[in-house]
């Protein structure tokens, strides 16, 4: 499913009338023209249309780049070792954003060329070594590190110095080639590093020591599907590994058919080692954001390392490193049953959880509007309200608006915009609800209208010409599956109601309110200020007190739980 970064690319396909290669295609980050205008030139209708398809695709691909991982190594390694370490990239929880986000077939695809890359040179084939690593190069900056590392790859028997300079010579000249021509589309396209735009002080004081160090550490973690934050039950997967690896320094010490089996496999440890580190670095670029997606090029080093030096020792420690992925992998977390309000905690800008979160908001937005109307005049307006914390840059401003209906005159309007001015002619307005099982809804713009015209009145204290504005919203609210808002229009009746004493109808009007919408803040100050005038100030209380944990900002809720404390302190006194 199409999100965030994936409309500037389908946007600038689409719109922009230019097929340049030389340039971000949308983006003012990085060249990648492979990965990016090739990509989205070829498949982006079925990207739009038929997501799922695209997914299919690159399930197919990812299952190809281990396959040729495992091909390459087989020419040095046992086929059970080969197996283990080839599957590395293929079982982690980042590998799910590779397969169901558009944008991250970057990544993919430098690893599969790099893959590619590696079996090549396993053949000692040159030429199509360095079409791979050019494709590598292409579709993300990681292929520089698969050149150098190249020449230096462990063989079978060895391989002359000679021939190795020559393959050293190859990839340098292309690795400069390449960084010429980034260099030159980067100035005249008006590219940067997201490195270049960061301003915390705190990122920009932080020792280049420590910056790699995270990378690392979190690009280890993503390795085995844990999130950059501490979760429990960790401890025992790293405790498992640390076994692992003492077993097979114990067997190794012991029986001399292990030593020889590691012996066998003599540089791939430390030419492993080297493509994780590597691969590490280049992340330092994007501290101290992470995201799990991006460390997936440093898991194919690490399960190289791992592989050799705890499998190559005995079979059952094999078994046990790929027992330990296989069981965290599936116990990582899957995707969100549904759209939280708040994005989920892991300590990552993005994973496959938020990813999904992400991408079940934009395409139910996108489906109910495409249902209720297939078609939008040249030039509408569509507004939203309620977002969810965090989600407004998954619509990319009104790209997806644009690219789902192919009309770049169409605009999203932000509710604060509308409120401003409500002559803006919306043709609807999308509503986010947290706690409906239909997560999105449609609201009548002439609805939201009258509703926000009720508010000075009921600012003024005129009640009865608000409950009129708020009859109006109700009656005019034509979806009645928009529960937020009829819920905010029937708390915003109880406050109307209990302004004219009308007391017995504003708490059902309250609770009623409540029912439509549980996080509904006038039913809950309705409710509050009844209970005070009837003495049930605990009631009042904890009312208000779970008002100010869901709106902390709120002052009014805040004079009024002080008042209740006192009535509270001065009845309890003798």
């Amino acid at each position: 499913m199409p999100v965030a970064d994936d409309f500037d690319y389908l946007h600038r396909v689409m719109f922009s009338g230019t097929h340049s290669l030389l340039d971000g295609c949308g983006s003012i980050f990085y060249w990648r023209p492979l990965s990016r205008q090739l990509y989205f030139e070829a498949f982006w209708r079925l990207i739009v249309a038929h997501p799922a398809a695209v997914a299919a695709l690159h399930v197919v691909l990812l299952a190809l780049t281990s396959g040729v991982l495992y091909r390459a190594l087989r020419v040095s390694w046992p086929g059970a070792l080969a197996a283990a370490a080839a599957t590395f990239p293929l079982f982690a929880e980042s590998t799910r954003m590779l397969i169901t986000w558009p944008s991250n077939f970057q990544d993919l695809a430098a690893m599969l060329f790099a893959a590619f890359a590696i079996h090549a040179a396993a053949h000692r084939r040159l030429r199509l070594a360095m079409v791979a690593v050019l494709g590598s190069l292409l579709s993300k900056e990681v292929g520089v590190f698969v050149a150098v590392l190249l020449p230096w790859m462990p063989q079978r028997g060895g391989v002359p110095l000679r021939e190795r300079m020559r393959w050293a010579a190859w990839c340098g000249g292309l690795v400069i080639a390449w960084g010429l021509a980034y260099l030159w589309v980067s100035r005249h396209a008006g590219l940067v590093l997201p490195s270049q735009l960061e301003q915390d002080p705190a990122a920009l004081a932080t020792p280049l020591g420590e910056r790699l160090g995270w990378a690392l550490w979190n690009s280890a973690r993503s390795a085995f599907s844990l999130p950059a934050i501490h979760v429990r039950g960790e401890d025992a997967v790293w405790i498992a590994i640390v076994v692992l690896m003492a077993g097979a320094v114990l067997i190794g010490a012991l029986r001399p058919s292990a030593r020889a089996r590691v012996r066998a496999l003599a540089g791939w440890p430390a030419w492993g080692l080297l493509w994780f580190a590597m691969s590490g670095a280049t992340l330092l670029a994007i501290f101290p954001t992470w995201a799990a997606y991006r460390g997936i090029f440093a898991v194919i080093g690490l399960g190289i390392t791992l592989t050799a030096l705890i499998g190559a020792a005995h079979p059952l420690l094999l078994a046990g490193l790929v027992a330990v992925r296989l069981f965290v992998f599936f116990a990582s977390p899957g995707p969100p049953p549904n759209v939280s309000r708040v994005a989920i905690v892991s300590g990552a800008a993005i994973d496959f959880p938020n990813l999904v979160r992400l991408q079940r908001l934009v395409g139910s937005s996108r489906e109910l509007l495409q249902a209720e109307f297939p078609d939008l005049p040249h030039g509408a307006l569509v507004g939203q309200h309620h977002l969810p914390l965090g989600s407004e840059w998954a619509f990319t401003g009104s790209k997806a608006l644009q690219t789902w209906y192919a009309d770049s005159s169409l605009r999203w309007v932000r509710f604060e915009t509308f409120r401003a001015d409500t002559a803006l002619p919306l043709t609807t307005i999308v509503e986010y609800q947290a706690h409906s099982p239909l997560q999105v809804a449609l609201v009548e713009p002439d609805a939201m209208r009258a509703l926000l015209a009720a508010e000075k009145p009921i600012l003024s204290g005129q009640w009865s010409a608000a409950l009129e504005a708020l009859t109006r919203a109700e009656n005019l609210q034509k979806d009645p599956g928009a529960l937020a808002f009829l819920g905010n229009v029937v708390g915003m009746q109880g406050l109307a109601l209990a302004g004219l004493g009308r007391n017995e109808e504003a708490e059902r009007a309250a609770w009623r309110g409540m029912d439509l919408w549980p996080a509904n803040p006038d039913s809950r100050y309705v409710l509050a200020y009844l209970w005070k005038g009837q003495g049930r100030y605990a009631e009042a209380e904890a009312q208000l007190d779970t008002m100010l944990t869901l709106y902390p900002g709120d002052s009014d809720a805040k004079r009024l739980r002080e008042e209740v404390r006192a009535a509270r302190a001065a009845r309890s006194k003798p």
